[in-house]
């Protein structure tokens, strides 16, 4: 695969066994064939709705048949791994002739949370890249698959996981090549994340990105050793539809505004962590982003519960949204976050056990532009007068949200410190949880990080701690 390989770093502690002149002649490729005003990301080959120029990857032609020469003189089995190929298969095609291509492909929901993971800023700043990234390299992958059938095979690599000893076999019966040794005492299969085949995300990917699961399904017709995402997505049995029958006990609300993109993660994660007296009510806070516009009408036709209001902010939409639930205890569930399973019942057990007790809380785990575990402390006044330590996602009676007036619309942000403040000054008290209750996406051109950096955010903080007064 090469003599020289990508080394592993925090993001791939196994390494990349990536060919570091194949990878370095690729980068360079893509930057010159990829106009750059287009957009994207040429670095990996895609600009806009463009992929990179053939007529401008001609003068890396010299540079390229050295590179296969050297492979061929390593013997007779060789090659080099690297994605980026996708992007260049007709050239490298040219060049080798008689390449053979071994191609695996992901479920499009988790290569986008994995380059979601990588926390690199061009995805915060473009959520939608991950999975347009997705459909432009198998789109890709696909026209050079119908152009060349005798030259590849294609698996799906949750399939290979699930039984890794099928590839010797597969490349035995294609190719002719006897390989040597076992896969399956080589995978490890711990590091490979993937949903059990019961989860929601799927079936809520495919109601976000519908020609992404066509697309699936064009890879799975296509591949010696397909996946199971169809049956994944047709066995989507969603808990949270709208229902007006048995009064919840917990209603999780979700304000969107434009940011829809991230919305199927965190509906997925209410199903995963709702008890069968959940509801799930989502305020269309006056969106106009289309894919945003989109997605909540495909989740309406689906039977979620979609409310729509002209935009006045996200302290009106929770409230608007607290005042059409049912239930008496309650959850503000951001857009781009994501519950953990069991968030509700441990708020639950605790808000039953003592009466007293107006809001559970729990830590945070931070993904995106920073990652690592937020231990929140446990409530003090004095403290939280100083700052704010408890994120909206909080699990708090109705009661403690009648009591202190709501949420302040007034304010353009920070209203969930001024709301556990004056849920404080109510006589309510709070419980903090020492576990991981929730996860929280840390991403680009957040209003808060926007108003840190500005008199607003100061002016704010000085009119919160007025109320300590």
């Amino acid at each position: 695969m090469g003599r020289q390989l990508v080394p592993a770093d925090e993001a791939n502690r196994k390494g990349y066994f990536e060919d570091t002149a194949f990878l370095a002649l690729s980068r360079r490729m893509l930057a010159t064939a990829c106009r750059q005003e287009a957009g994207g990301h040429a670095d990996w080959g895609w600009a806009g709705e463009q992929g990179p120029s053939a007529a401008a990857l001609e003068s890396f032609r010299p540079e390229a048949t050295a590179l296969v020469a050297e492979g061929r003189a390593r013997g007779a089995l060789w090659g080099w791994k690297d994605p980026r190929t996708t992007m260049l298969l007709e050239f490298w095609h040219s060049v080798a002739p008689d390449a053979r291509y071994l191609f695996l492909y992901r479920y499009p929901w988790e290569v986008s949370a994995s380059i979601h993971r990588l926390g690199a800023k061009v995805f915060s700043e473009h959520p939608d890249y991950p999975e347009r990234f997705w459909l432009a390299y198998n789109r890709a992958l696909l026209e050079f698959l119908a152009a060349h059938p005798d030259r590849y095979v294609l698996a799906n690599t949750n399939a290979l996981v699930a039984n890794p000893s099928v590839l010797p076999e597969l490349l035995r019966n294609q190719w002719g090549l006897n390989l040597q040794g076992d896969l399956t005492s080589a995978l490890e299969a711990e590091l490979f994340e993937a949903a059990p085949p019961a989860d929601p995300l799927p079936g809520l990917h495919a109601l976000a990105w519908p020609e992404a699961s066509q697309m699936l399904s064009a890879l799975d017709a296509a591949a010696h050793l397909p996946s199971d995402g169809a049956q994944r997505i047709a066995g989507f049995a969603p808990r949270l539809l709208h229902a007006t029958g048995t009064k919840p006990r917990f209603s999780i609300v979700t304000p969107v505004h434009d940011d829809g993109v991230y919305l199927a993660e965190a509906i997925a994660s209410a199903e995963r962590s709702c008890t069968p007296e959940t509801e799930l009510i989502i305020i269309n806070d006056g969106s106009s982003e289309p894919f945003t516009c989109a997605f909540l009408e495909r989740l309406q036709k689906r039977g979620y519960r979609v409310e729509h209001q002209t935009n006045r902010g996200l302290a009106n939409a929770r409230n608007h949204a607290i005042r059409l639930a049912r239930g008496d205890c309650l959850l503000p569930l951001d857009a781009d976050n994501r519950l953990r399973p069991n968030y509700l019942r441990r708020a639950g057990e605790v808000l039953e056990a003592n009466p007293s007790i107006g809001v559970v809380y729990g830590d945070r785990l931070e993904f995106g532009l920073r990652s690592g575990r937020v231990e929140v402390p446990a409530f003090e006044w004095e403290a939280m007068f100083d700052r704010n330590t408890i994120d909206a996602c909080a699990v708090f009676r109705r009661q403690a949200w009648v009591d202190a007036g709501g949420f302040d619309e007034s304010l353009p942000a920070l209203e969930d410190w001024d709301f556990w403040l004056r849920v404080w000054l109510s006589g309510w008290d709070f419980h903090h949880v020492p576990e991981i209750t929730y996860d929280y996406r840390v991403r680009a051109g957040s209003l808060t990080q926007w108003l840190k950096a500005s008199a607003r955010y100061r002016e704010l903080r000085r009119q919160i701690r007025a109320r300590k007064d």
